[in-house]
């Protein structure tokens, strides 16, 4: 029989009637069963990036990455060396679907999935599907035959990509539960708002967290419009719509672009999520009417742009934003703690 309802680094005794081929008569035994913990074969590998003040957006950018101002991030955190890639995502959706936390029912359209955060299950389908709908597109499926999501052969170290924000947030919650943190986002309101003083789990990087951690440079103290100088981007230092790869490159193709900490890819790949609002920076005010402030409501940003980014439309401050339900092509993330 199997047994889905053990603890990590536990002892249990099973006791069962067991039959002999040559004696008809039955018999008692005892078999004693330890667990251990669960390791994970792709964790990801994080950066610290150091404490301190820096001046956040561009005066030369869009009016929303305007006034340049200063941000201070109080503590050192760490985030993500690379983008989360697809086996990276697939072994925890496994590993929670072990564990009961999601349920999965087949349906070639909308891939629906349930999420148990501990109140109760939040159906996540359709509008707030994990996966965007069965077009070819994303690399992630889950198998009738193996009970089991799998990454299309060949893309197990790209980035994921089509994950709504709440697809993101649940990859850094189930993740914070199997490291024996306190998950931070909270799936009971439909906002989920996040609260890193609470809690001390993984989240995505604040979009100041992001854009000292892309731009920053600590040994010169200064900021760079691209993570790696000030030199406009080229097929050497992203996969930007110039290199015509149509799809993700892998994770670490291009060492020439990373950061100054040592964070790869954060321009180009993918559009990363962050946990922030799209709002207005301090004093911003509309060049015109109708602008973006329009947006600034119900819209998290996105930086860093994807492989169907023209090279001209790209630097480190620059600010997309999404709806949290939206599962787009280019939208991927990495974690921050």
């Amino acid at each position: 029989f199997v047994d889905y309802n053990l603890n990590e680094n536990s002892t249990y005794y099973y006791r069962g009637r067991t039959y002999s081929q040559t004696d008809t008569s039955a018999y008692w035994q005892v078999v004693e069963v330890q667990t251990t913990s669960f390791v994970l074969e792709n964790e990801p590998e994080l950066i610290t990036v150091s404490a301190g003040t820096f001046s956040m957006g561009s005066d030369s950018g869009d009016a929303d990455e305007n006034p340049v101002h200063d941000v201070t991030i109080s503590n050192d955190f760490e985030i993500g060396k690379t983008e989360i890639t697809n086996a990276q995502f697939v072994e925890i959706i496994n590993w929670a679907t072990d564990k009961g936390m999601i349920s999965h029912v087949y349906d070639p359209v909308n891939n629906p999935i349930t999420y148990n955060d501990g109140y109760g299950l939040m159906d996540i389908a359709e509008d707030l599907s994990l996966f965007i709908k069965a077009d070819g597109n994303c690399k992630i499926s889950f198998s009738t035959n193996e009970k089991k999501f799998v990454v299309e052969e060949g893309f197990e170290n790209h980035a994921v990509t089509d994950v709504t924000w709440f697809g993101a947030a649940l990859y850094a919650n189930i993740l914070s539960e199997i490291d024996g943190l306190t998950p931070v986002y909270d799936y009971w309101n439909s906002s989920c708002n996040i609260d890193i003083t609470t809690a001390n789990g993984y989240h995505l990087p604040t979009e100041a967290e992001w854009e000292k951690a892309a731009c920053w440079d600590e040994k010169n103290q200064r900021k760079t419009i691209f993570p790696w100088g000030n030199e406009s981007p080229d097929t050497l230092h992203a996969n930007l719509l110039e290199s015509y790869l149509w799809n993700c490159s892998e994770i670490g193709a291009y060492p020439n672009g990373k950061s100054h900490y040592g964070c790869h890819q954060m321009i180009g790949d993918v559009w990363e999520w962050t946990s922030t609002e799209f709002s207005g920076y301090p004093k911003f005010k509309t060049g015109f009417s109708e602008y973006n402030d329009k947006w600034f409501a119900n819209q998290k940003v996105l930086r860093g742009g994807s492989f169907g980014t023209p090279s001209i439309s790209i630097r480190g401050s620059y600010r997309n934003f999404f709806r949290l339900d939206e599962r787009w092509l280019f939208s991927g993330f990495r974690c921050a703690e």
